[in-house]
């Protein structure tokens, strides 16, 4: 009987923790996120599905030329560019989802008063995260597999294209397994180290890193996979350091499979294997670790995140001092403020636009820190547009803290008091310019005063004022509301409608607004200029747009109080 009843509590459990890989914090229950995260698999899933069908003319002239061995050769690169990108694909899956990989506090108080052993809860949660991480890995790689097996081997039997579709589709699947338990590992790690209370402060940090990293290894892949043949080779001594890099060592896991023996190849394969068993183990040795750690946190009743902190209440104490003293402006910035100092969910979205913003100015950085005797009389372009971008990805990662909610069940307290929308707007708005903009124009006006001159600098400065004020003005348009007080409704972004006009609108900010600028000496005057008459034109349209019956706006949350005394 107690054998029937573990058993159920286990697949209970299991599907309780799967499903909650699609229901995490940033997407709150709302089916339209779920749905979402399977259009971005796909999304994911495209390029490496697509590449062969486009790469098929190349290879099959090369193979006309040279013969299907060369080209089993010569496509060593394009397959280390599939792999990078297999791996690079899963790593953002793993951070999208990141607040779900760990058995949290949450499932330790509700799992703590129930008759359930620890070993099956342990074993229920690697349970759903190994089957999910196989559901990604085959869902992710399945379609591309059977497009390169065939198209590479479009001269070859049947069976070398089976053998192709078979080696593509361990390979990438081993290598996206590799990422996602790593990741998991690494993050089941920092929590048994760190413990349940230091957790929740580094773990969104953790989390941007992770991003950057990411994104730092999408700028390299391209150098990776076009160095890749040479460097097996032996001719090009100047890249041997791709060699210890993962997507070559599945490259040799590839090669493997297709029984190639050659040596470097079999050696680069062997640390593949060492690499996802090393993932692997290391997830089964931490998580046991991990929900101890909860659980004792539970029986102590210690909440995480109760130290005190100094800087946090100061910064917040200097930004609400320079919203203004109407009461309501600074209340809307102080929740604002302290919502996200505290809220998890507010912090990872935070986190997350500070390390698509350290991937973004990292390589930047170390290209003019090895050129600093060879600056340029004027500032270049890529470096204006380092707080230009700055200042656009922590906006937006600021603007999406402001949608998500802190508790929408006490979401109608705000429409009994009756606060008007307009001074809650003002202190939302000024504090993302007190909080994002000052700053980033301040830090580049100290750190290259002295380098260009204080003419350029200001011109810039100006600049970053101006974008600063319209970008806010942009992505607060149509918002009426407190912060963090209404359910988060994504789908007025329509990404899958505006996707080109937001691409335009990065390669703007970051290639085309510079190049501007630095077309004429008094360009940042009528630069400034059309920024002030943006911004002043978004506010109109908003105002007039709230006077409208049918207007879509994030307005408090309105409730009819009983009339007690009628």
């Amino acid at each position: 009987m107690s054998t029937k009843i573990g058993s159920a509590s286990f697949d209970a459990l299991a599907r309780a923790f799967f499903s909650r890989f699609f229901d995490n914090e940033l997407t709150g229950g709302s089916a339209d996120l779920r749905n979402s995260f399977f259009w971005l698999i796909g999304f994911l899933a495209a390029p490496g599905a697509f590449l062969p069908f486009l790469m098929m003319f190349n290879w099959e002239g090369y193979a006309a030329m040279h013969g299907t061995g060369a080209l089993a050769i010569a496509a060593r690169g394009d397959k280390v560019l599939y792999l990078g990108w297999a791996m690079i694909a899963s790593g953002f899956v793993s951070a999208i989802t990141w607040n779900s990989l760990l058995i949290d506090r949450r499932d330790g108080l509700v799992l703590g008063v129930l008759p359930v052993r620890g070993g099956v809860i342990v074993r229920a949660k690697l349970t759903a995260l190994s089957a999910y991480i196989v559901l990604i890995a085959i869902a992710t790689h399945a379609f591309a597999s059977v497009s390169y097996g065939f198209n590479l081997s479009a001269r070859g039997t049947i069976s070398w294209a089976i053998s192709g579709v078979v080696a593509h589709m361990v390979a990438s699947c081993a290598a996206a397994v590799f990422v996602l338990f790593a990741l998991a590992s690494l993050q089941g790690l920092a929590f048994v180290l760190a413990g349940p209370r230091r957790f929740p402060a580094i773990s969104p940090w953790l989390q941007s890193f992770v991003v950057a990293a990411l994104l730092l290894s999408l700028f390299v892949l391209p150098i990776i996979s076009t160095s890749t043949v040479q460097t097996l080779a032996g001719s090009d001594a100047a890249h041997q350091w791709i060699l210890r890099t993962p997507p070559l060592w599945f490259l040799g896991l590839y090669e493997m499979v297709l029984r190639n023996a050659d040596p470097l190849l079999t050696r680069l394969g062997m640390f593949a294997l060492a690499g996802l068993a090393g993932a692997v183990i290391l997830t089964l040795l931490v998580y046991p670790l991990a929900y101890r750690r909860v659980v004792e946190s539970v029986a102590e009743m210690s909440a995480p995140g109760t130290r005190r902190s100094v800087v946090g209440p100061w910064i917040e104490r200097r930004i609400v001092a320079l919203v203004g003293g109407h009461p309501v402006s600074r209340a809307s910035s102080q929740f604002f403020l302290t919502t996200v100092r505290r809220s998890l969910r507010h912090r990872m979205a935070f986190a997350l636009s500070a390390g698509v913003v350290i991937a973004f100015i990292t390589p930047t950085l170390f290209r003019w820190a090895a050129r600093l005797d060879q600056l340029p009389p004027a500032p270049p372009t890529d470096l204006l547009a380092l707080p230009l971008a700055m200042t656009a990805f922590l906006l937006v990662g600021l603007r999406i803290a402001v949608a998500l909610p802190a508790d929408v069940d006490a979401g109608w307290m705000l429409g009994a008091i009756g606060a008007p929308s307009k001074p809650m707007r003002a202190g939302v708005w000024r504090t993302l310019f007190g909080a994002i903009v000052l700053p980033i124009a301040a830090t580049w006006t100290i750190g290259f005063w002295h380098v260009w001159g204080a003419r350029a600098v200001i011109h810039h400065l100006c600049v970053c004022l101006a974008f600063g004020a319209v970008a806010i003005e942009a992505l607060l348009w149509g918002f009426e509301s407190f912060p963090c007080s209404r359910v988060w409704r994504p789908e007025r972004a329509e990404l899958r409608k505006w996707w080109p006009a937001y691409l335009v609108g990065v390669i703007f900010v970051m290639r085309l607004l510079p190049m501007l600028e630095r077309s004429r000496p008094n360009a940042w005057l009528w630069i400034a200029g059309v920024f002030a008459g943006c911004g002043a034109a978004l506010r109109l349209t908003h105002r007039l747009r709230r006077k409208m019956p049918d207007a879509d706006l994030d307005e408090p949350i309105q409730v009819q109080l009983l009339n007690l005394g009628g």
